[in-house]
């Protein structure tokens, strides 16, 4: 989680978390203009997301523990066909 750190296998209010319980979460919200980029999203648990709801993340009192950005994607490899649903965040 890019607010609390929690990952998949961690513990938190009382429950082992796995791949479900994290979301993806526009650092600007998406009501306020945000869009769909490498920039604006990161992965946060449910809890943080719930909690942060459509403010930045400032106004809701919480920092991120990093500032993400666009990976680097020189080295992929993309065998077969993309799913068009990738295709907003690849440049192809």
């Amino acid at each position: 989680c890019v607010y609390c750190g929690v990952h998949p296998g961690s513990v938190k209010k009382g429950k082992v978390l796995n791949k479900g319980d994290m979301t993806i979460d526009h650092i600007q919200p998406k009501s306020r203009g945000g869009k769909d980029t490498w920039t604006n999203t990161a992965c946060a648990c449910y809890h943080c997301n719930h909690r942060k709801g459509s403010r930045l993340h400032n106004e809701a009192g919480m920092r991120l523990r990093w500032e993400p950005k666009m990976p680097r994607v020189g080295y992929l490899v993309a065998s077969g066909e993309i799913p068009a649903a990738w295709k907003i965040y690849l440049e192809v």
